[in-house]
């Protein structure tokens, strides 16, 4: 798999319509978070939601690694867990969940749980309230694009 960008996003992922993320409502396939091109956090539809998640491999190396592949681990210390009927995905690593979402509706879902710091990404929420380093996001709606955009502070050189 190649890394995601809004350029090259990864076959059988299918935007949706929203994406509520501790109360911000993310519409039309914007995602939470751009780190320059890289979309490090990517949720499409399906009976479950879909999810691509990376991580910083090394912040000397200048590279982000594929951590789940559309709901599939790709390391033995990361735990996918889908609850099919209930249309709900949760992921987690040895420092606990980083990430639960749930299908609200056919082209819908909502996040409810997310800690990406054991990811190498100071981006926390729990229900209503959103951490990205010190800053607090609740509440907001984005079509299109990413709610946080960050500089790449990596060369383009990602694997």
């Amino acid at each position: 798999m190649n890394i995601i960008t809004k350029q090259t996003l990864p076959d059988g992922y299918k935007p949706l319509y929203e994406l509520n993320i501790c109360s911000n409502k993310l519409k039309d396939g914007a995602n939470l978070l751009a780190i320059g091109e890289v979309i490090p956090l990517l949720i499409g539809k399906g009976k479950t939601p879909q999810v691509w998640l990376l991580a910083i491999s090394d912040v000397s190396s200048n590279k982000f690694i594929p951590i789940v592949v559309q709901n599939v681990s790709k390391f033995s210390s990361i735990e996918v867990t889908e609850r099919k009927g209930k249309g709900e995905v949760t992921i987690s690593g040895p420092e606990g969940i980083i990430l639960t979402v749930k299908k609200t509706s056919s082209s819908s879902a909502k996040i409810s749980n997310l800690n990406l710091s054991s990811l190498g990404i100071s981006i926390q929420g729990k229900n209503s309230v959103l951490s990205v380093g010190s800053s607090v996001f609740k509440n907001n709606s984005i079509t299109g694009g990413a709610l946080i955009g960050i500089p790449a502070i990596f060369e383009s050189n990602y694997s």
